[in-house]
C-alpha cells in the first residue's frame, strides 16, 4: 500500500478572532556563568497532564511494517487539527517555520523570498502577526520546537516546520492537555501548565518577572516581546524590521 503522508507543509488561515504571535528562537543551555543567569524562574509545580505522543515515520524503510506498514504523520494531523482550533492567540518557536522549495538554495536569493512571504502578511494584519529572532550578536545556536496555542496547548516535538519532518524523516512530538483549568486576565478559562509554560517564555525574553506577566492579558503580554525586542539588553529583535 502507498505511504499515507500529506502533499503539503502546513496551510494558515488567518481570520477576525486570531492572533498570531510567531518566534523564531534561538535556544541555549544556561549555564551557571550566562549572561542570562537569574532570568528563568525556578519555582517547583506539580501537574497532572494528558500528554499524546504522536510521530512521522515513512514506510520506505525495512521493519517499519511491523508498527507503521503505510507510514505515519499522526505528528503532522495532530498539528492542524491545534492550529485549526486556534481562537486567540498560536505561538510557534521552530529554527525553519518557513520553508518552500526555492529555498533549498540559499543562493537563490533566501531573504528576498522570506520577505515576499511574511511582509504581505505583516502589512496585512500589523497588530496580529509578531515575528521575532534572536540578536545575531548572541550567537546562540537554534534547536527549539514549541508550539502553544490559546494557553490550552502545548506541544514539545522533534520536528521542524519543514516538508521533511511532516512526511519522511523519523520523528516524535507530545502533545499536553492539562487536567486542571485557570481563569486568565482576558477572562477566559485556560489550562494551567499550558498557560504557566508561556509565561516561563515570555518571562526569559521580555526580563519581566513571572508575576509581573501573570497578571498581564495575552495582548499586553505580547506587546512586552516588542518592547524586548526594542531593548538593547535584551536576547531578541524584530524579524524583518
Amino acid at each position: 500500500m502507498p505511504c499515507i503522508a500529506p502533499d503539503f507543509l502546513w496551510g494558515l488561515i488567518i481570520s477576525t478572532p486570531l492572533t498570531i504571535f510567531t518566534s523564531i528562537r534561538y535556544r541555549v543551555f544556561l549555564s551557571q556563568q550566562s549572561r542570562l543567569e537569574g532570568v528563568i524562574d525556578n519555582r517547583t509545580l506539580t501537574y497532572e497532564d494528558n500528554v499524546q505522543i504522536v510521530r512521522t515515520f515513512i514506510c520506505q524503510y525495512k521493519h517499519y511494517d511491523e508498527f507503521a506498514p503505510q507510514g505515519e504523520n499522526t505528528l503532522f494531523q495532530a498539528l492542524i487539527k491545534a492550529l485549526k482550533n486556534a481562537k486567540n492567540f498560536i505561538y510557534i518557536e521552530d529554527q525553519y517555520f518557513i520553508l518552500v522549495p526555492e529555498l533549498l538554495d540559499a543562493s537563490g536569493g533566501y531573504e528576498k523570498y522570506l520577505f515576499d512571504m511574511i511582509a504581505p502578511i505583516q502589512k496585512l494584519y500589523p497588530n496580529k502577526f509578531q515575528i521575532y529572532t534572536t540578536k545575531s550578536s548572541l550567537n546562540l545556536y537554534i534547536h527549539t520546537k514549541l508550539v502553544i496555542i490559546d494557553d490550552v496547548f502545548v506541544t514539545v516535538s522533534s520536528a521542524n516546520w519543514n516538508r521533511r519532518s511532516m512526511t519522511s524523516d523519523s520523528e516524535m512530538a507530545a502533545n499536553i492537555i492539562d487536567e486542571d483549568s485557570v481563569d486568565s486576565p482576558d477572562g477566559v478559562t485556560v489550562l494551567r501548565t499550558a498557560r504557566d509554560f508561556r509565561i516561563r517564555k515570555f518571562h526569559e525574553m521580555t526580563g519581566l518577572s513571572y508575576d509581573e506577566l501573570d497578571a498581564m492579558t495575552i495582548i499586553e503580554a505580547a506587546n512586552q516581546l516588542d518592547t524586548a525586542a526594542a531593548d538593547k539588553s535584551s536576547i531578541i529583535e524584530a524579524f524583518l524590521q
